[in-house]
């Protein structure tokens, strides 16, 4: 088994590191950590600043992911992965395939409850359209010891690009 969990240093990319964790170390398995970044194959470049631009962002990035692993230390090990793409949930899914993941796990949006599971945009496409399952993190998992999942809720519906029932 392989996880992929979409990073963004925010509150739902921490939430989303801690429910792969978690699951990887539960299923004593690799995760592979991925950062979109809009730009790269298919964009314009314009001038030497974006490519500036672009060698600073991918920098700032690798620090985020490590900063994070160092906070919490997985016991399972750890792949970084940056991805230069037009579309957030277009560069995690490509990703997700490319390297074969089995899960994909993502953060949830930002305004549901402590503990609860709600969905913003990236959330919503990437449960639509998504060709490898997704977990949803709750909101607030990064709080929760990393050996304190208790529950999962499974919603199940047609694959990507399959008819309906």
């Amino acid at each position: 088994m392989r996880i992929l969990t979409a990073f963004t240093n925010s509150l739902g990319g921490r939430d989303s590191y801690h429910l792969g964790v978690s699951l990887a170390e539960a299923f004593s398995c690799p995760l592979d950590l991925v950062t979109v970044v809009k730009g790269g194959e298919g964009r314009y470049v314009l001038d030497v600043t974006d490519h500036a631009f672009q060698d600073v962002v991918a920098t700032q990035v690798d620090e985020w992911m490590s900063e994070i692993m160092e906070e919490h230390r997985p016991r399972v090990p750890v792949s970084k992965y940056l991805r230069y793409s037009l579309s957030f949930p277009e560069g995690i899914i490509a990703s997700a395939e490319e390297l074969k993941a089995d899960l994909l796990v993502a953060g949830g949006g930002r305004h549901g409850v402590l503990g609860r599971v709600s969905l913003g945009s990236v959330g919503q496409t990437l449960l639509n359209s998504s060709t490898v399952p997704v977990a949803l993190s709750p909101r607030g998992m990064r709080h929760a010891p990393l050996d304190s999942l208790s529950r999962i809720t499974v919603m199940l519906g047609s694959p990507a690009g399959g008819g309906g029932c």
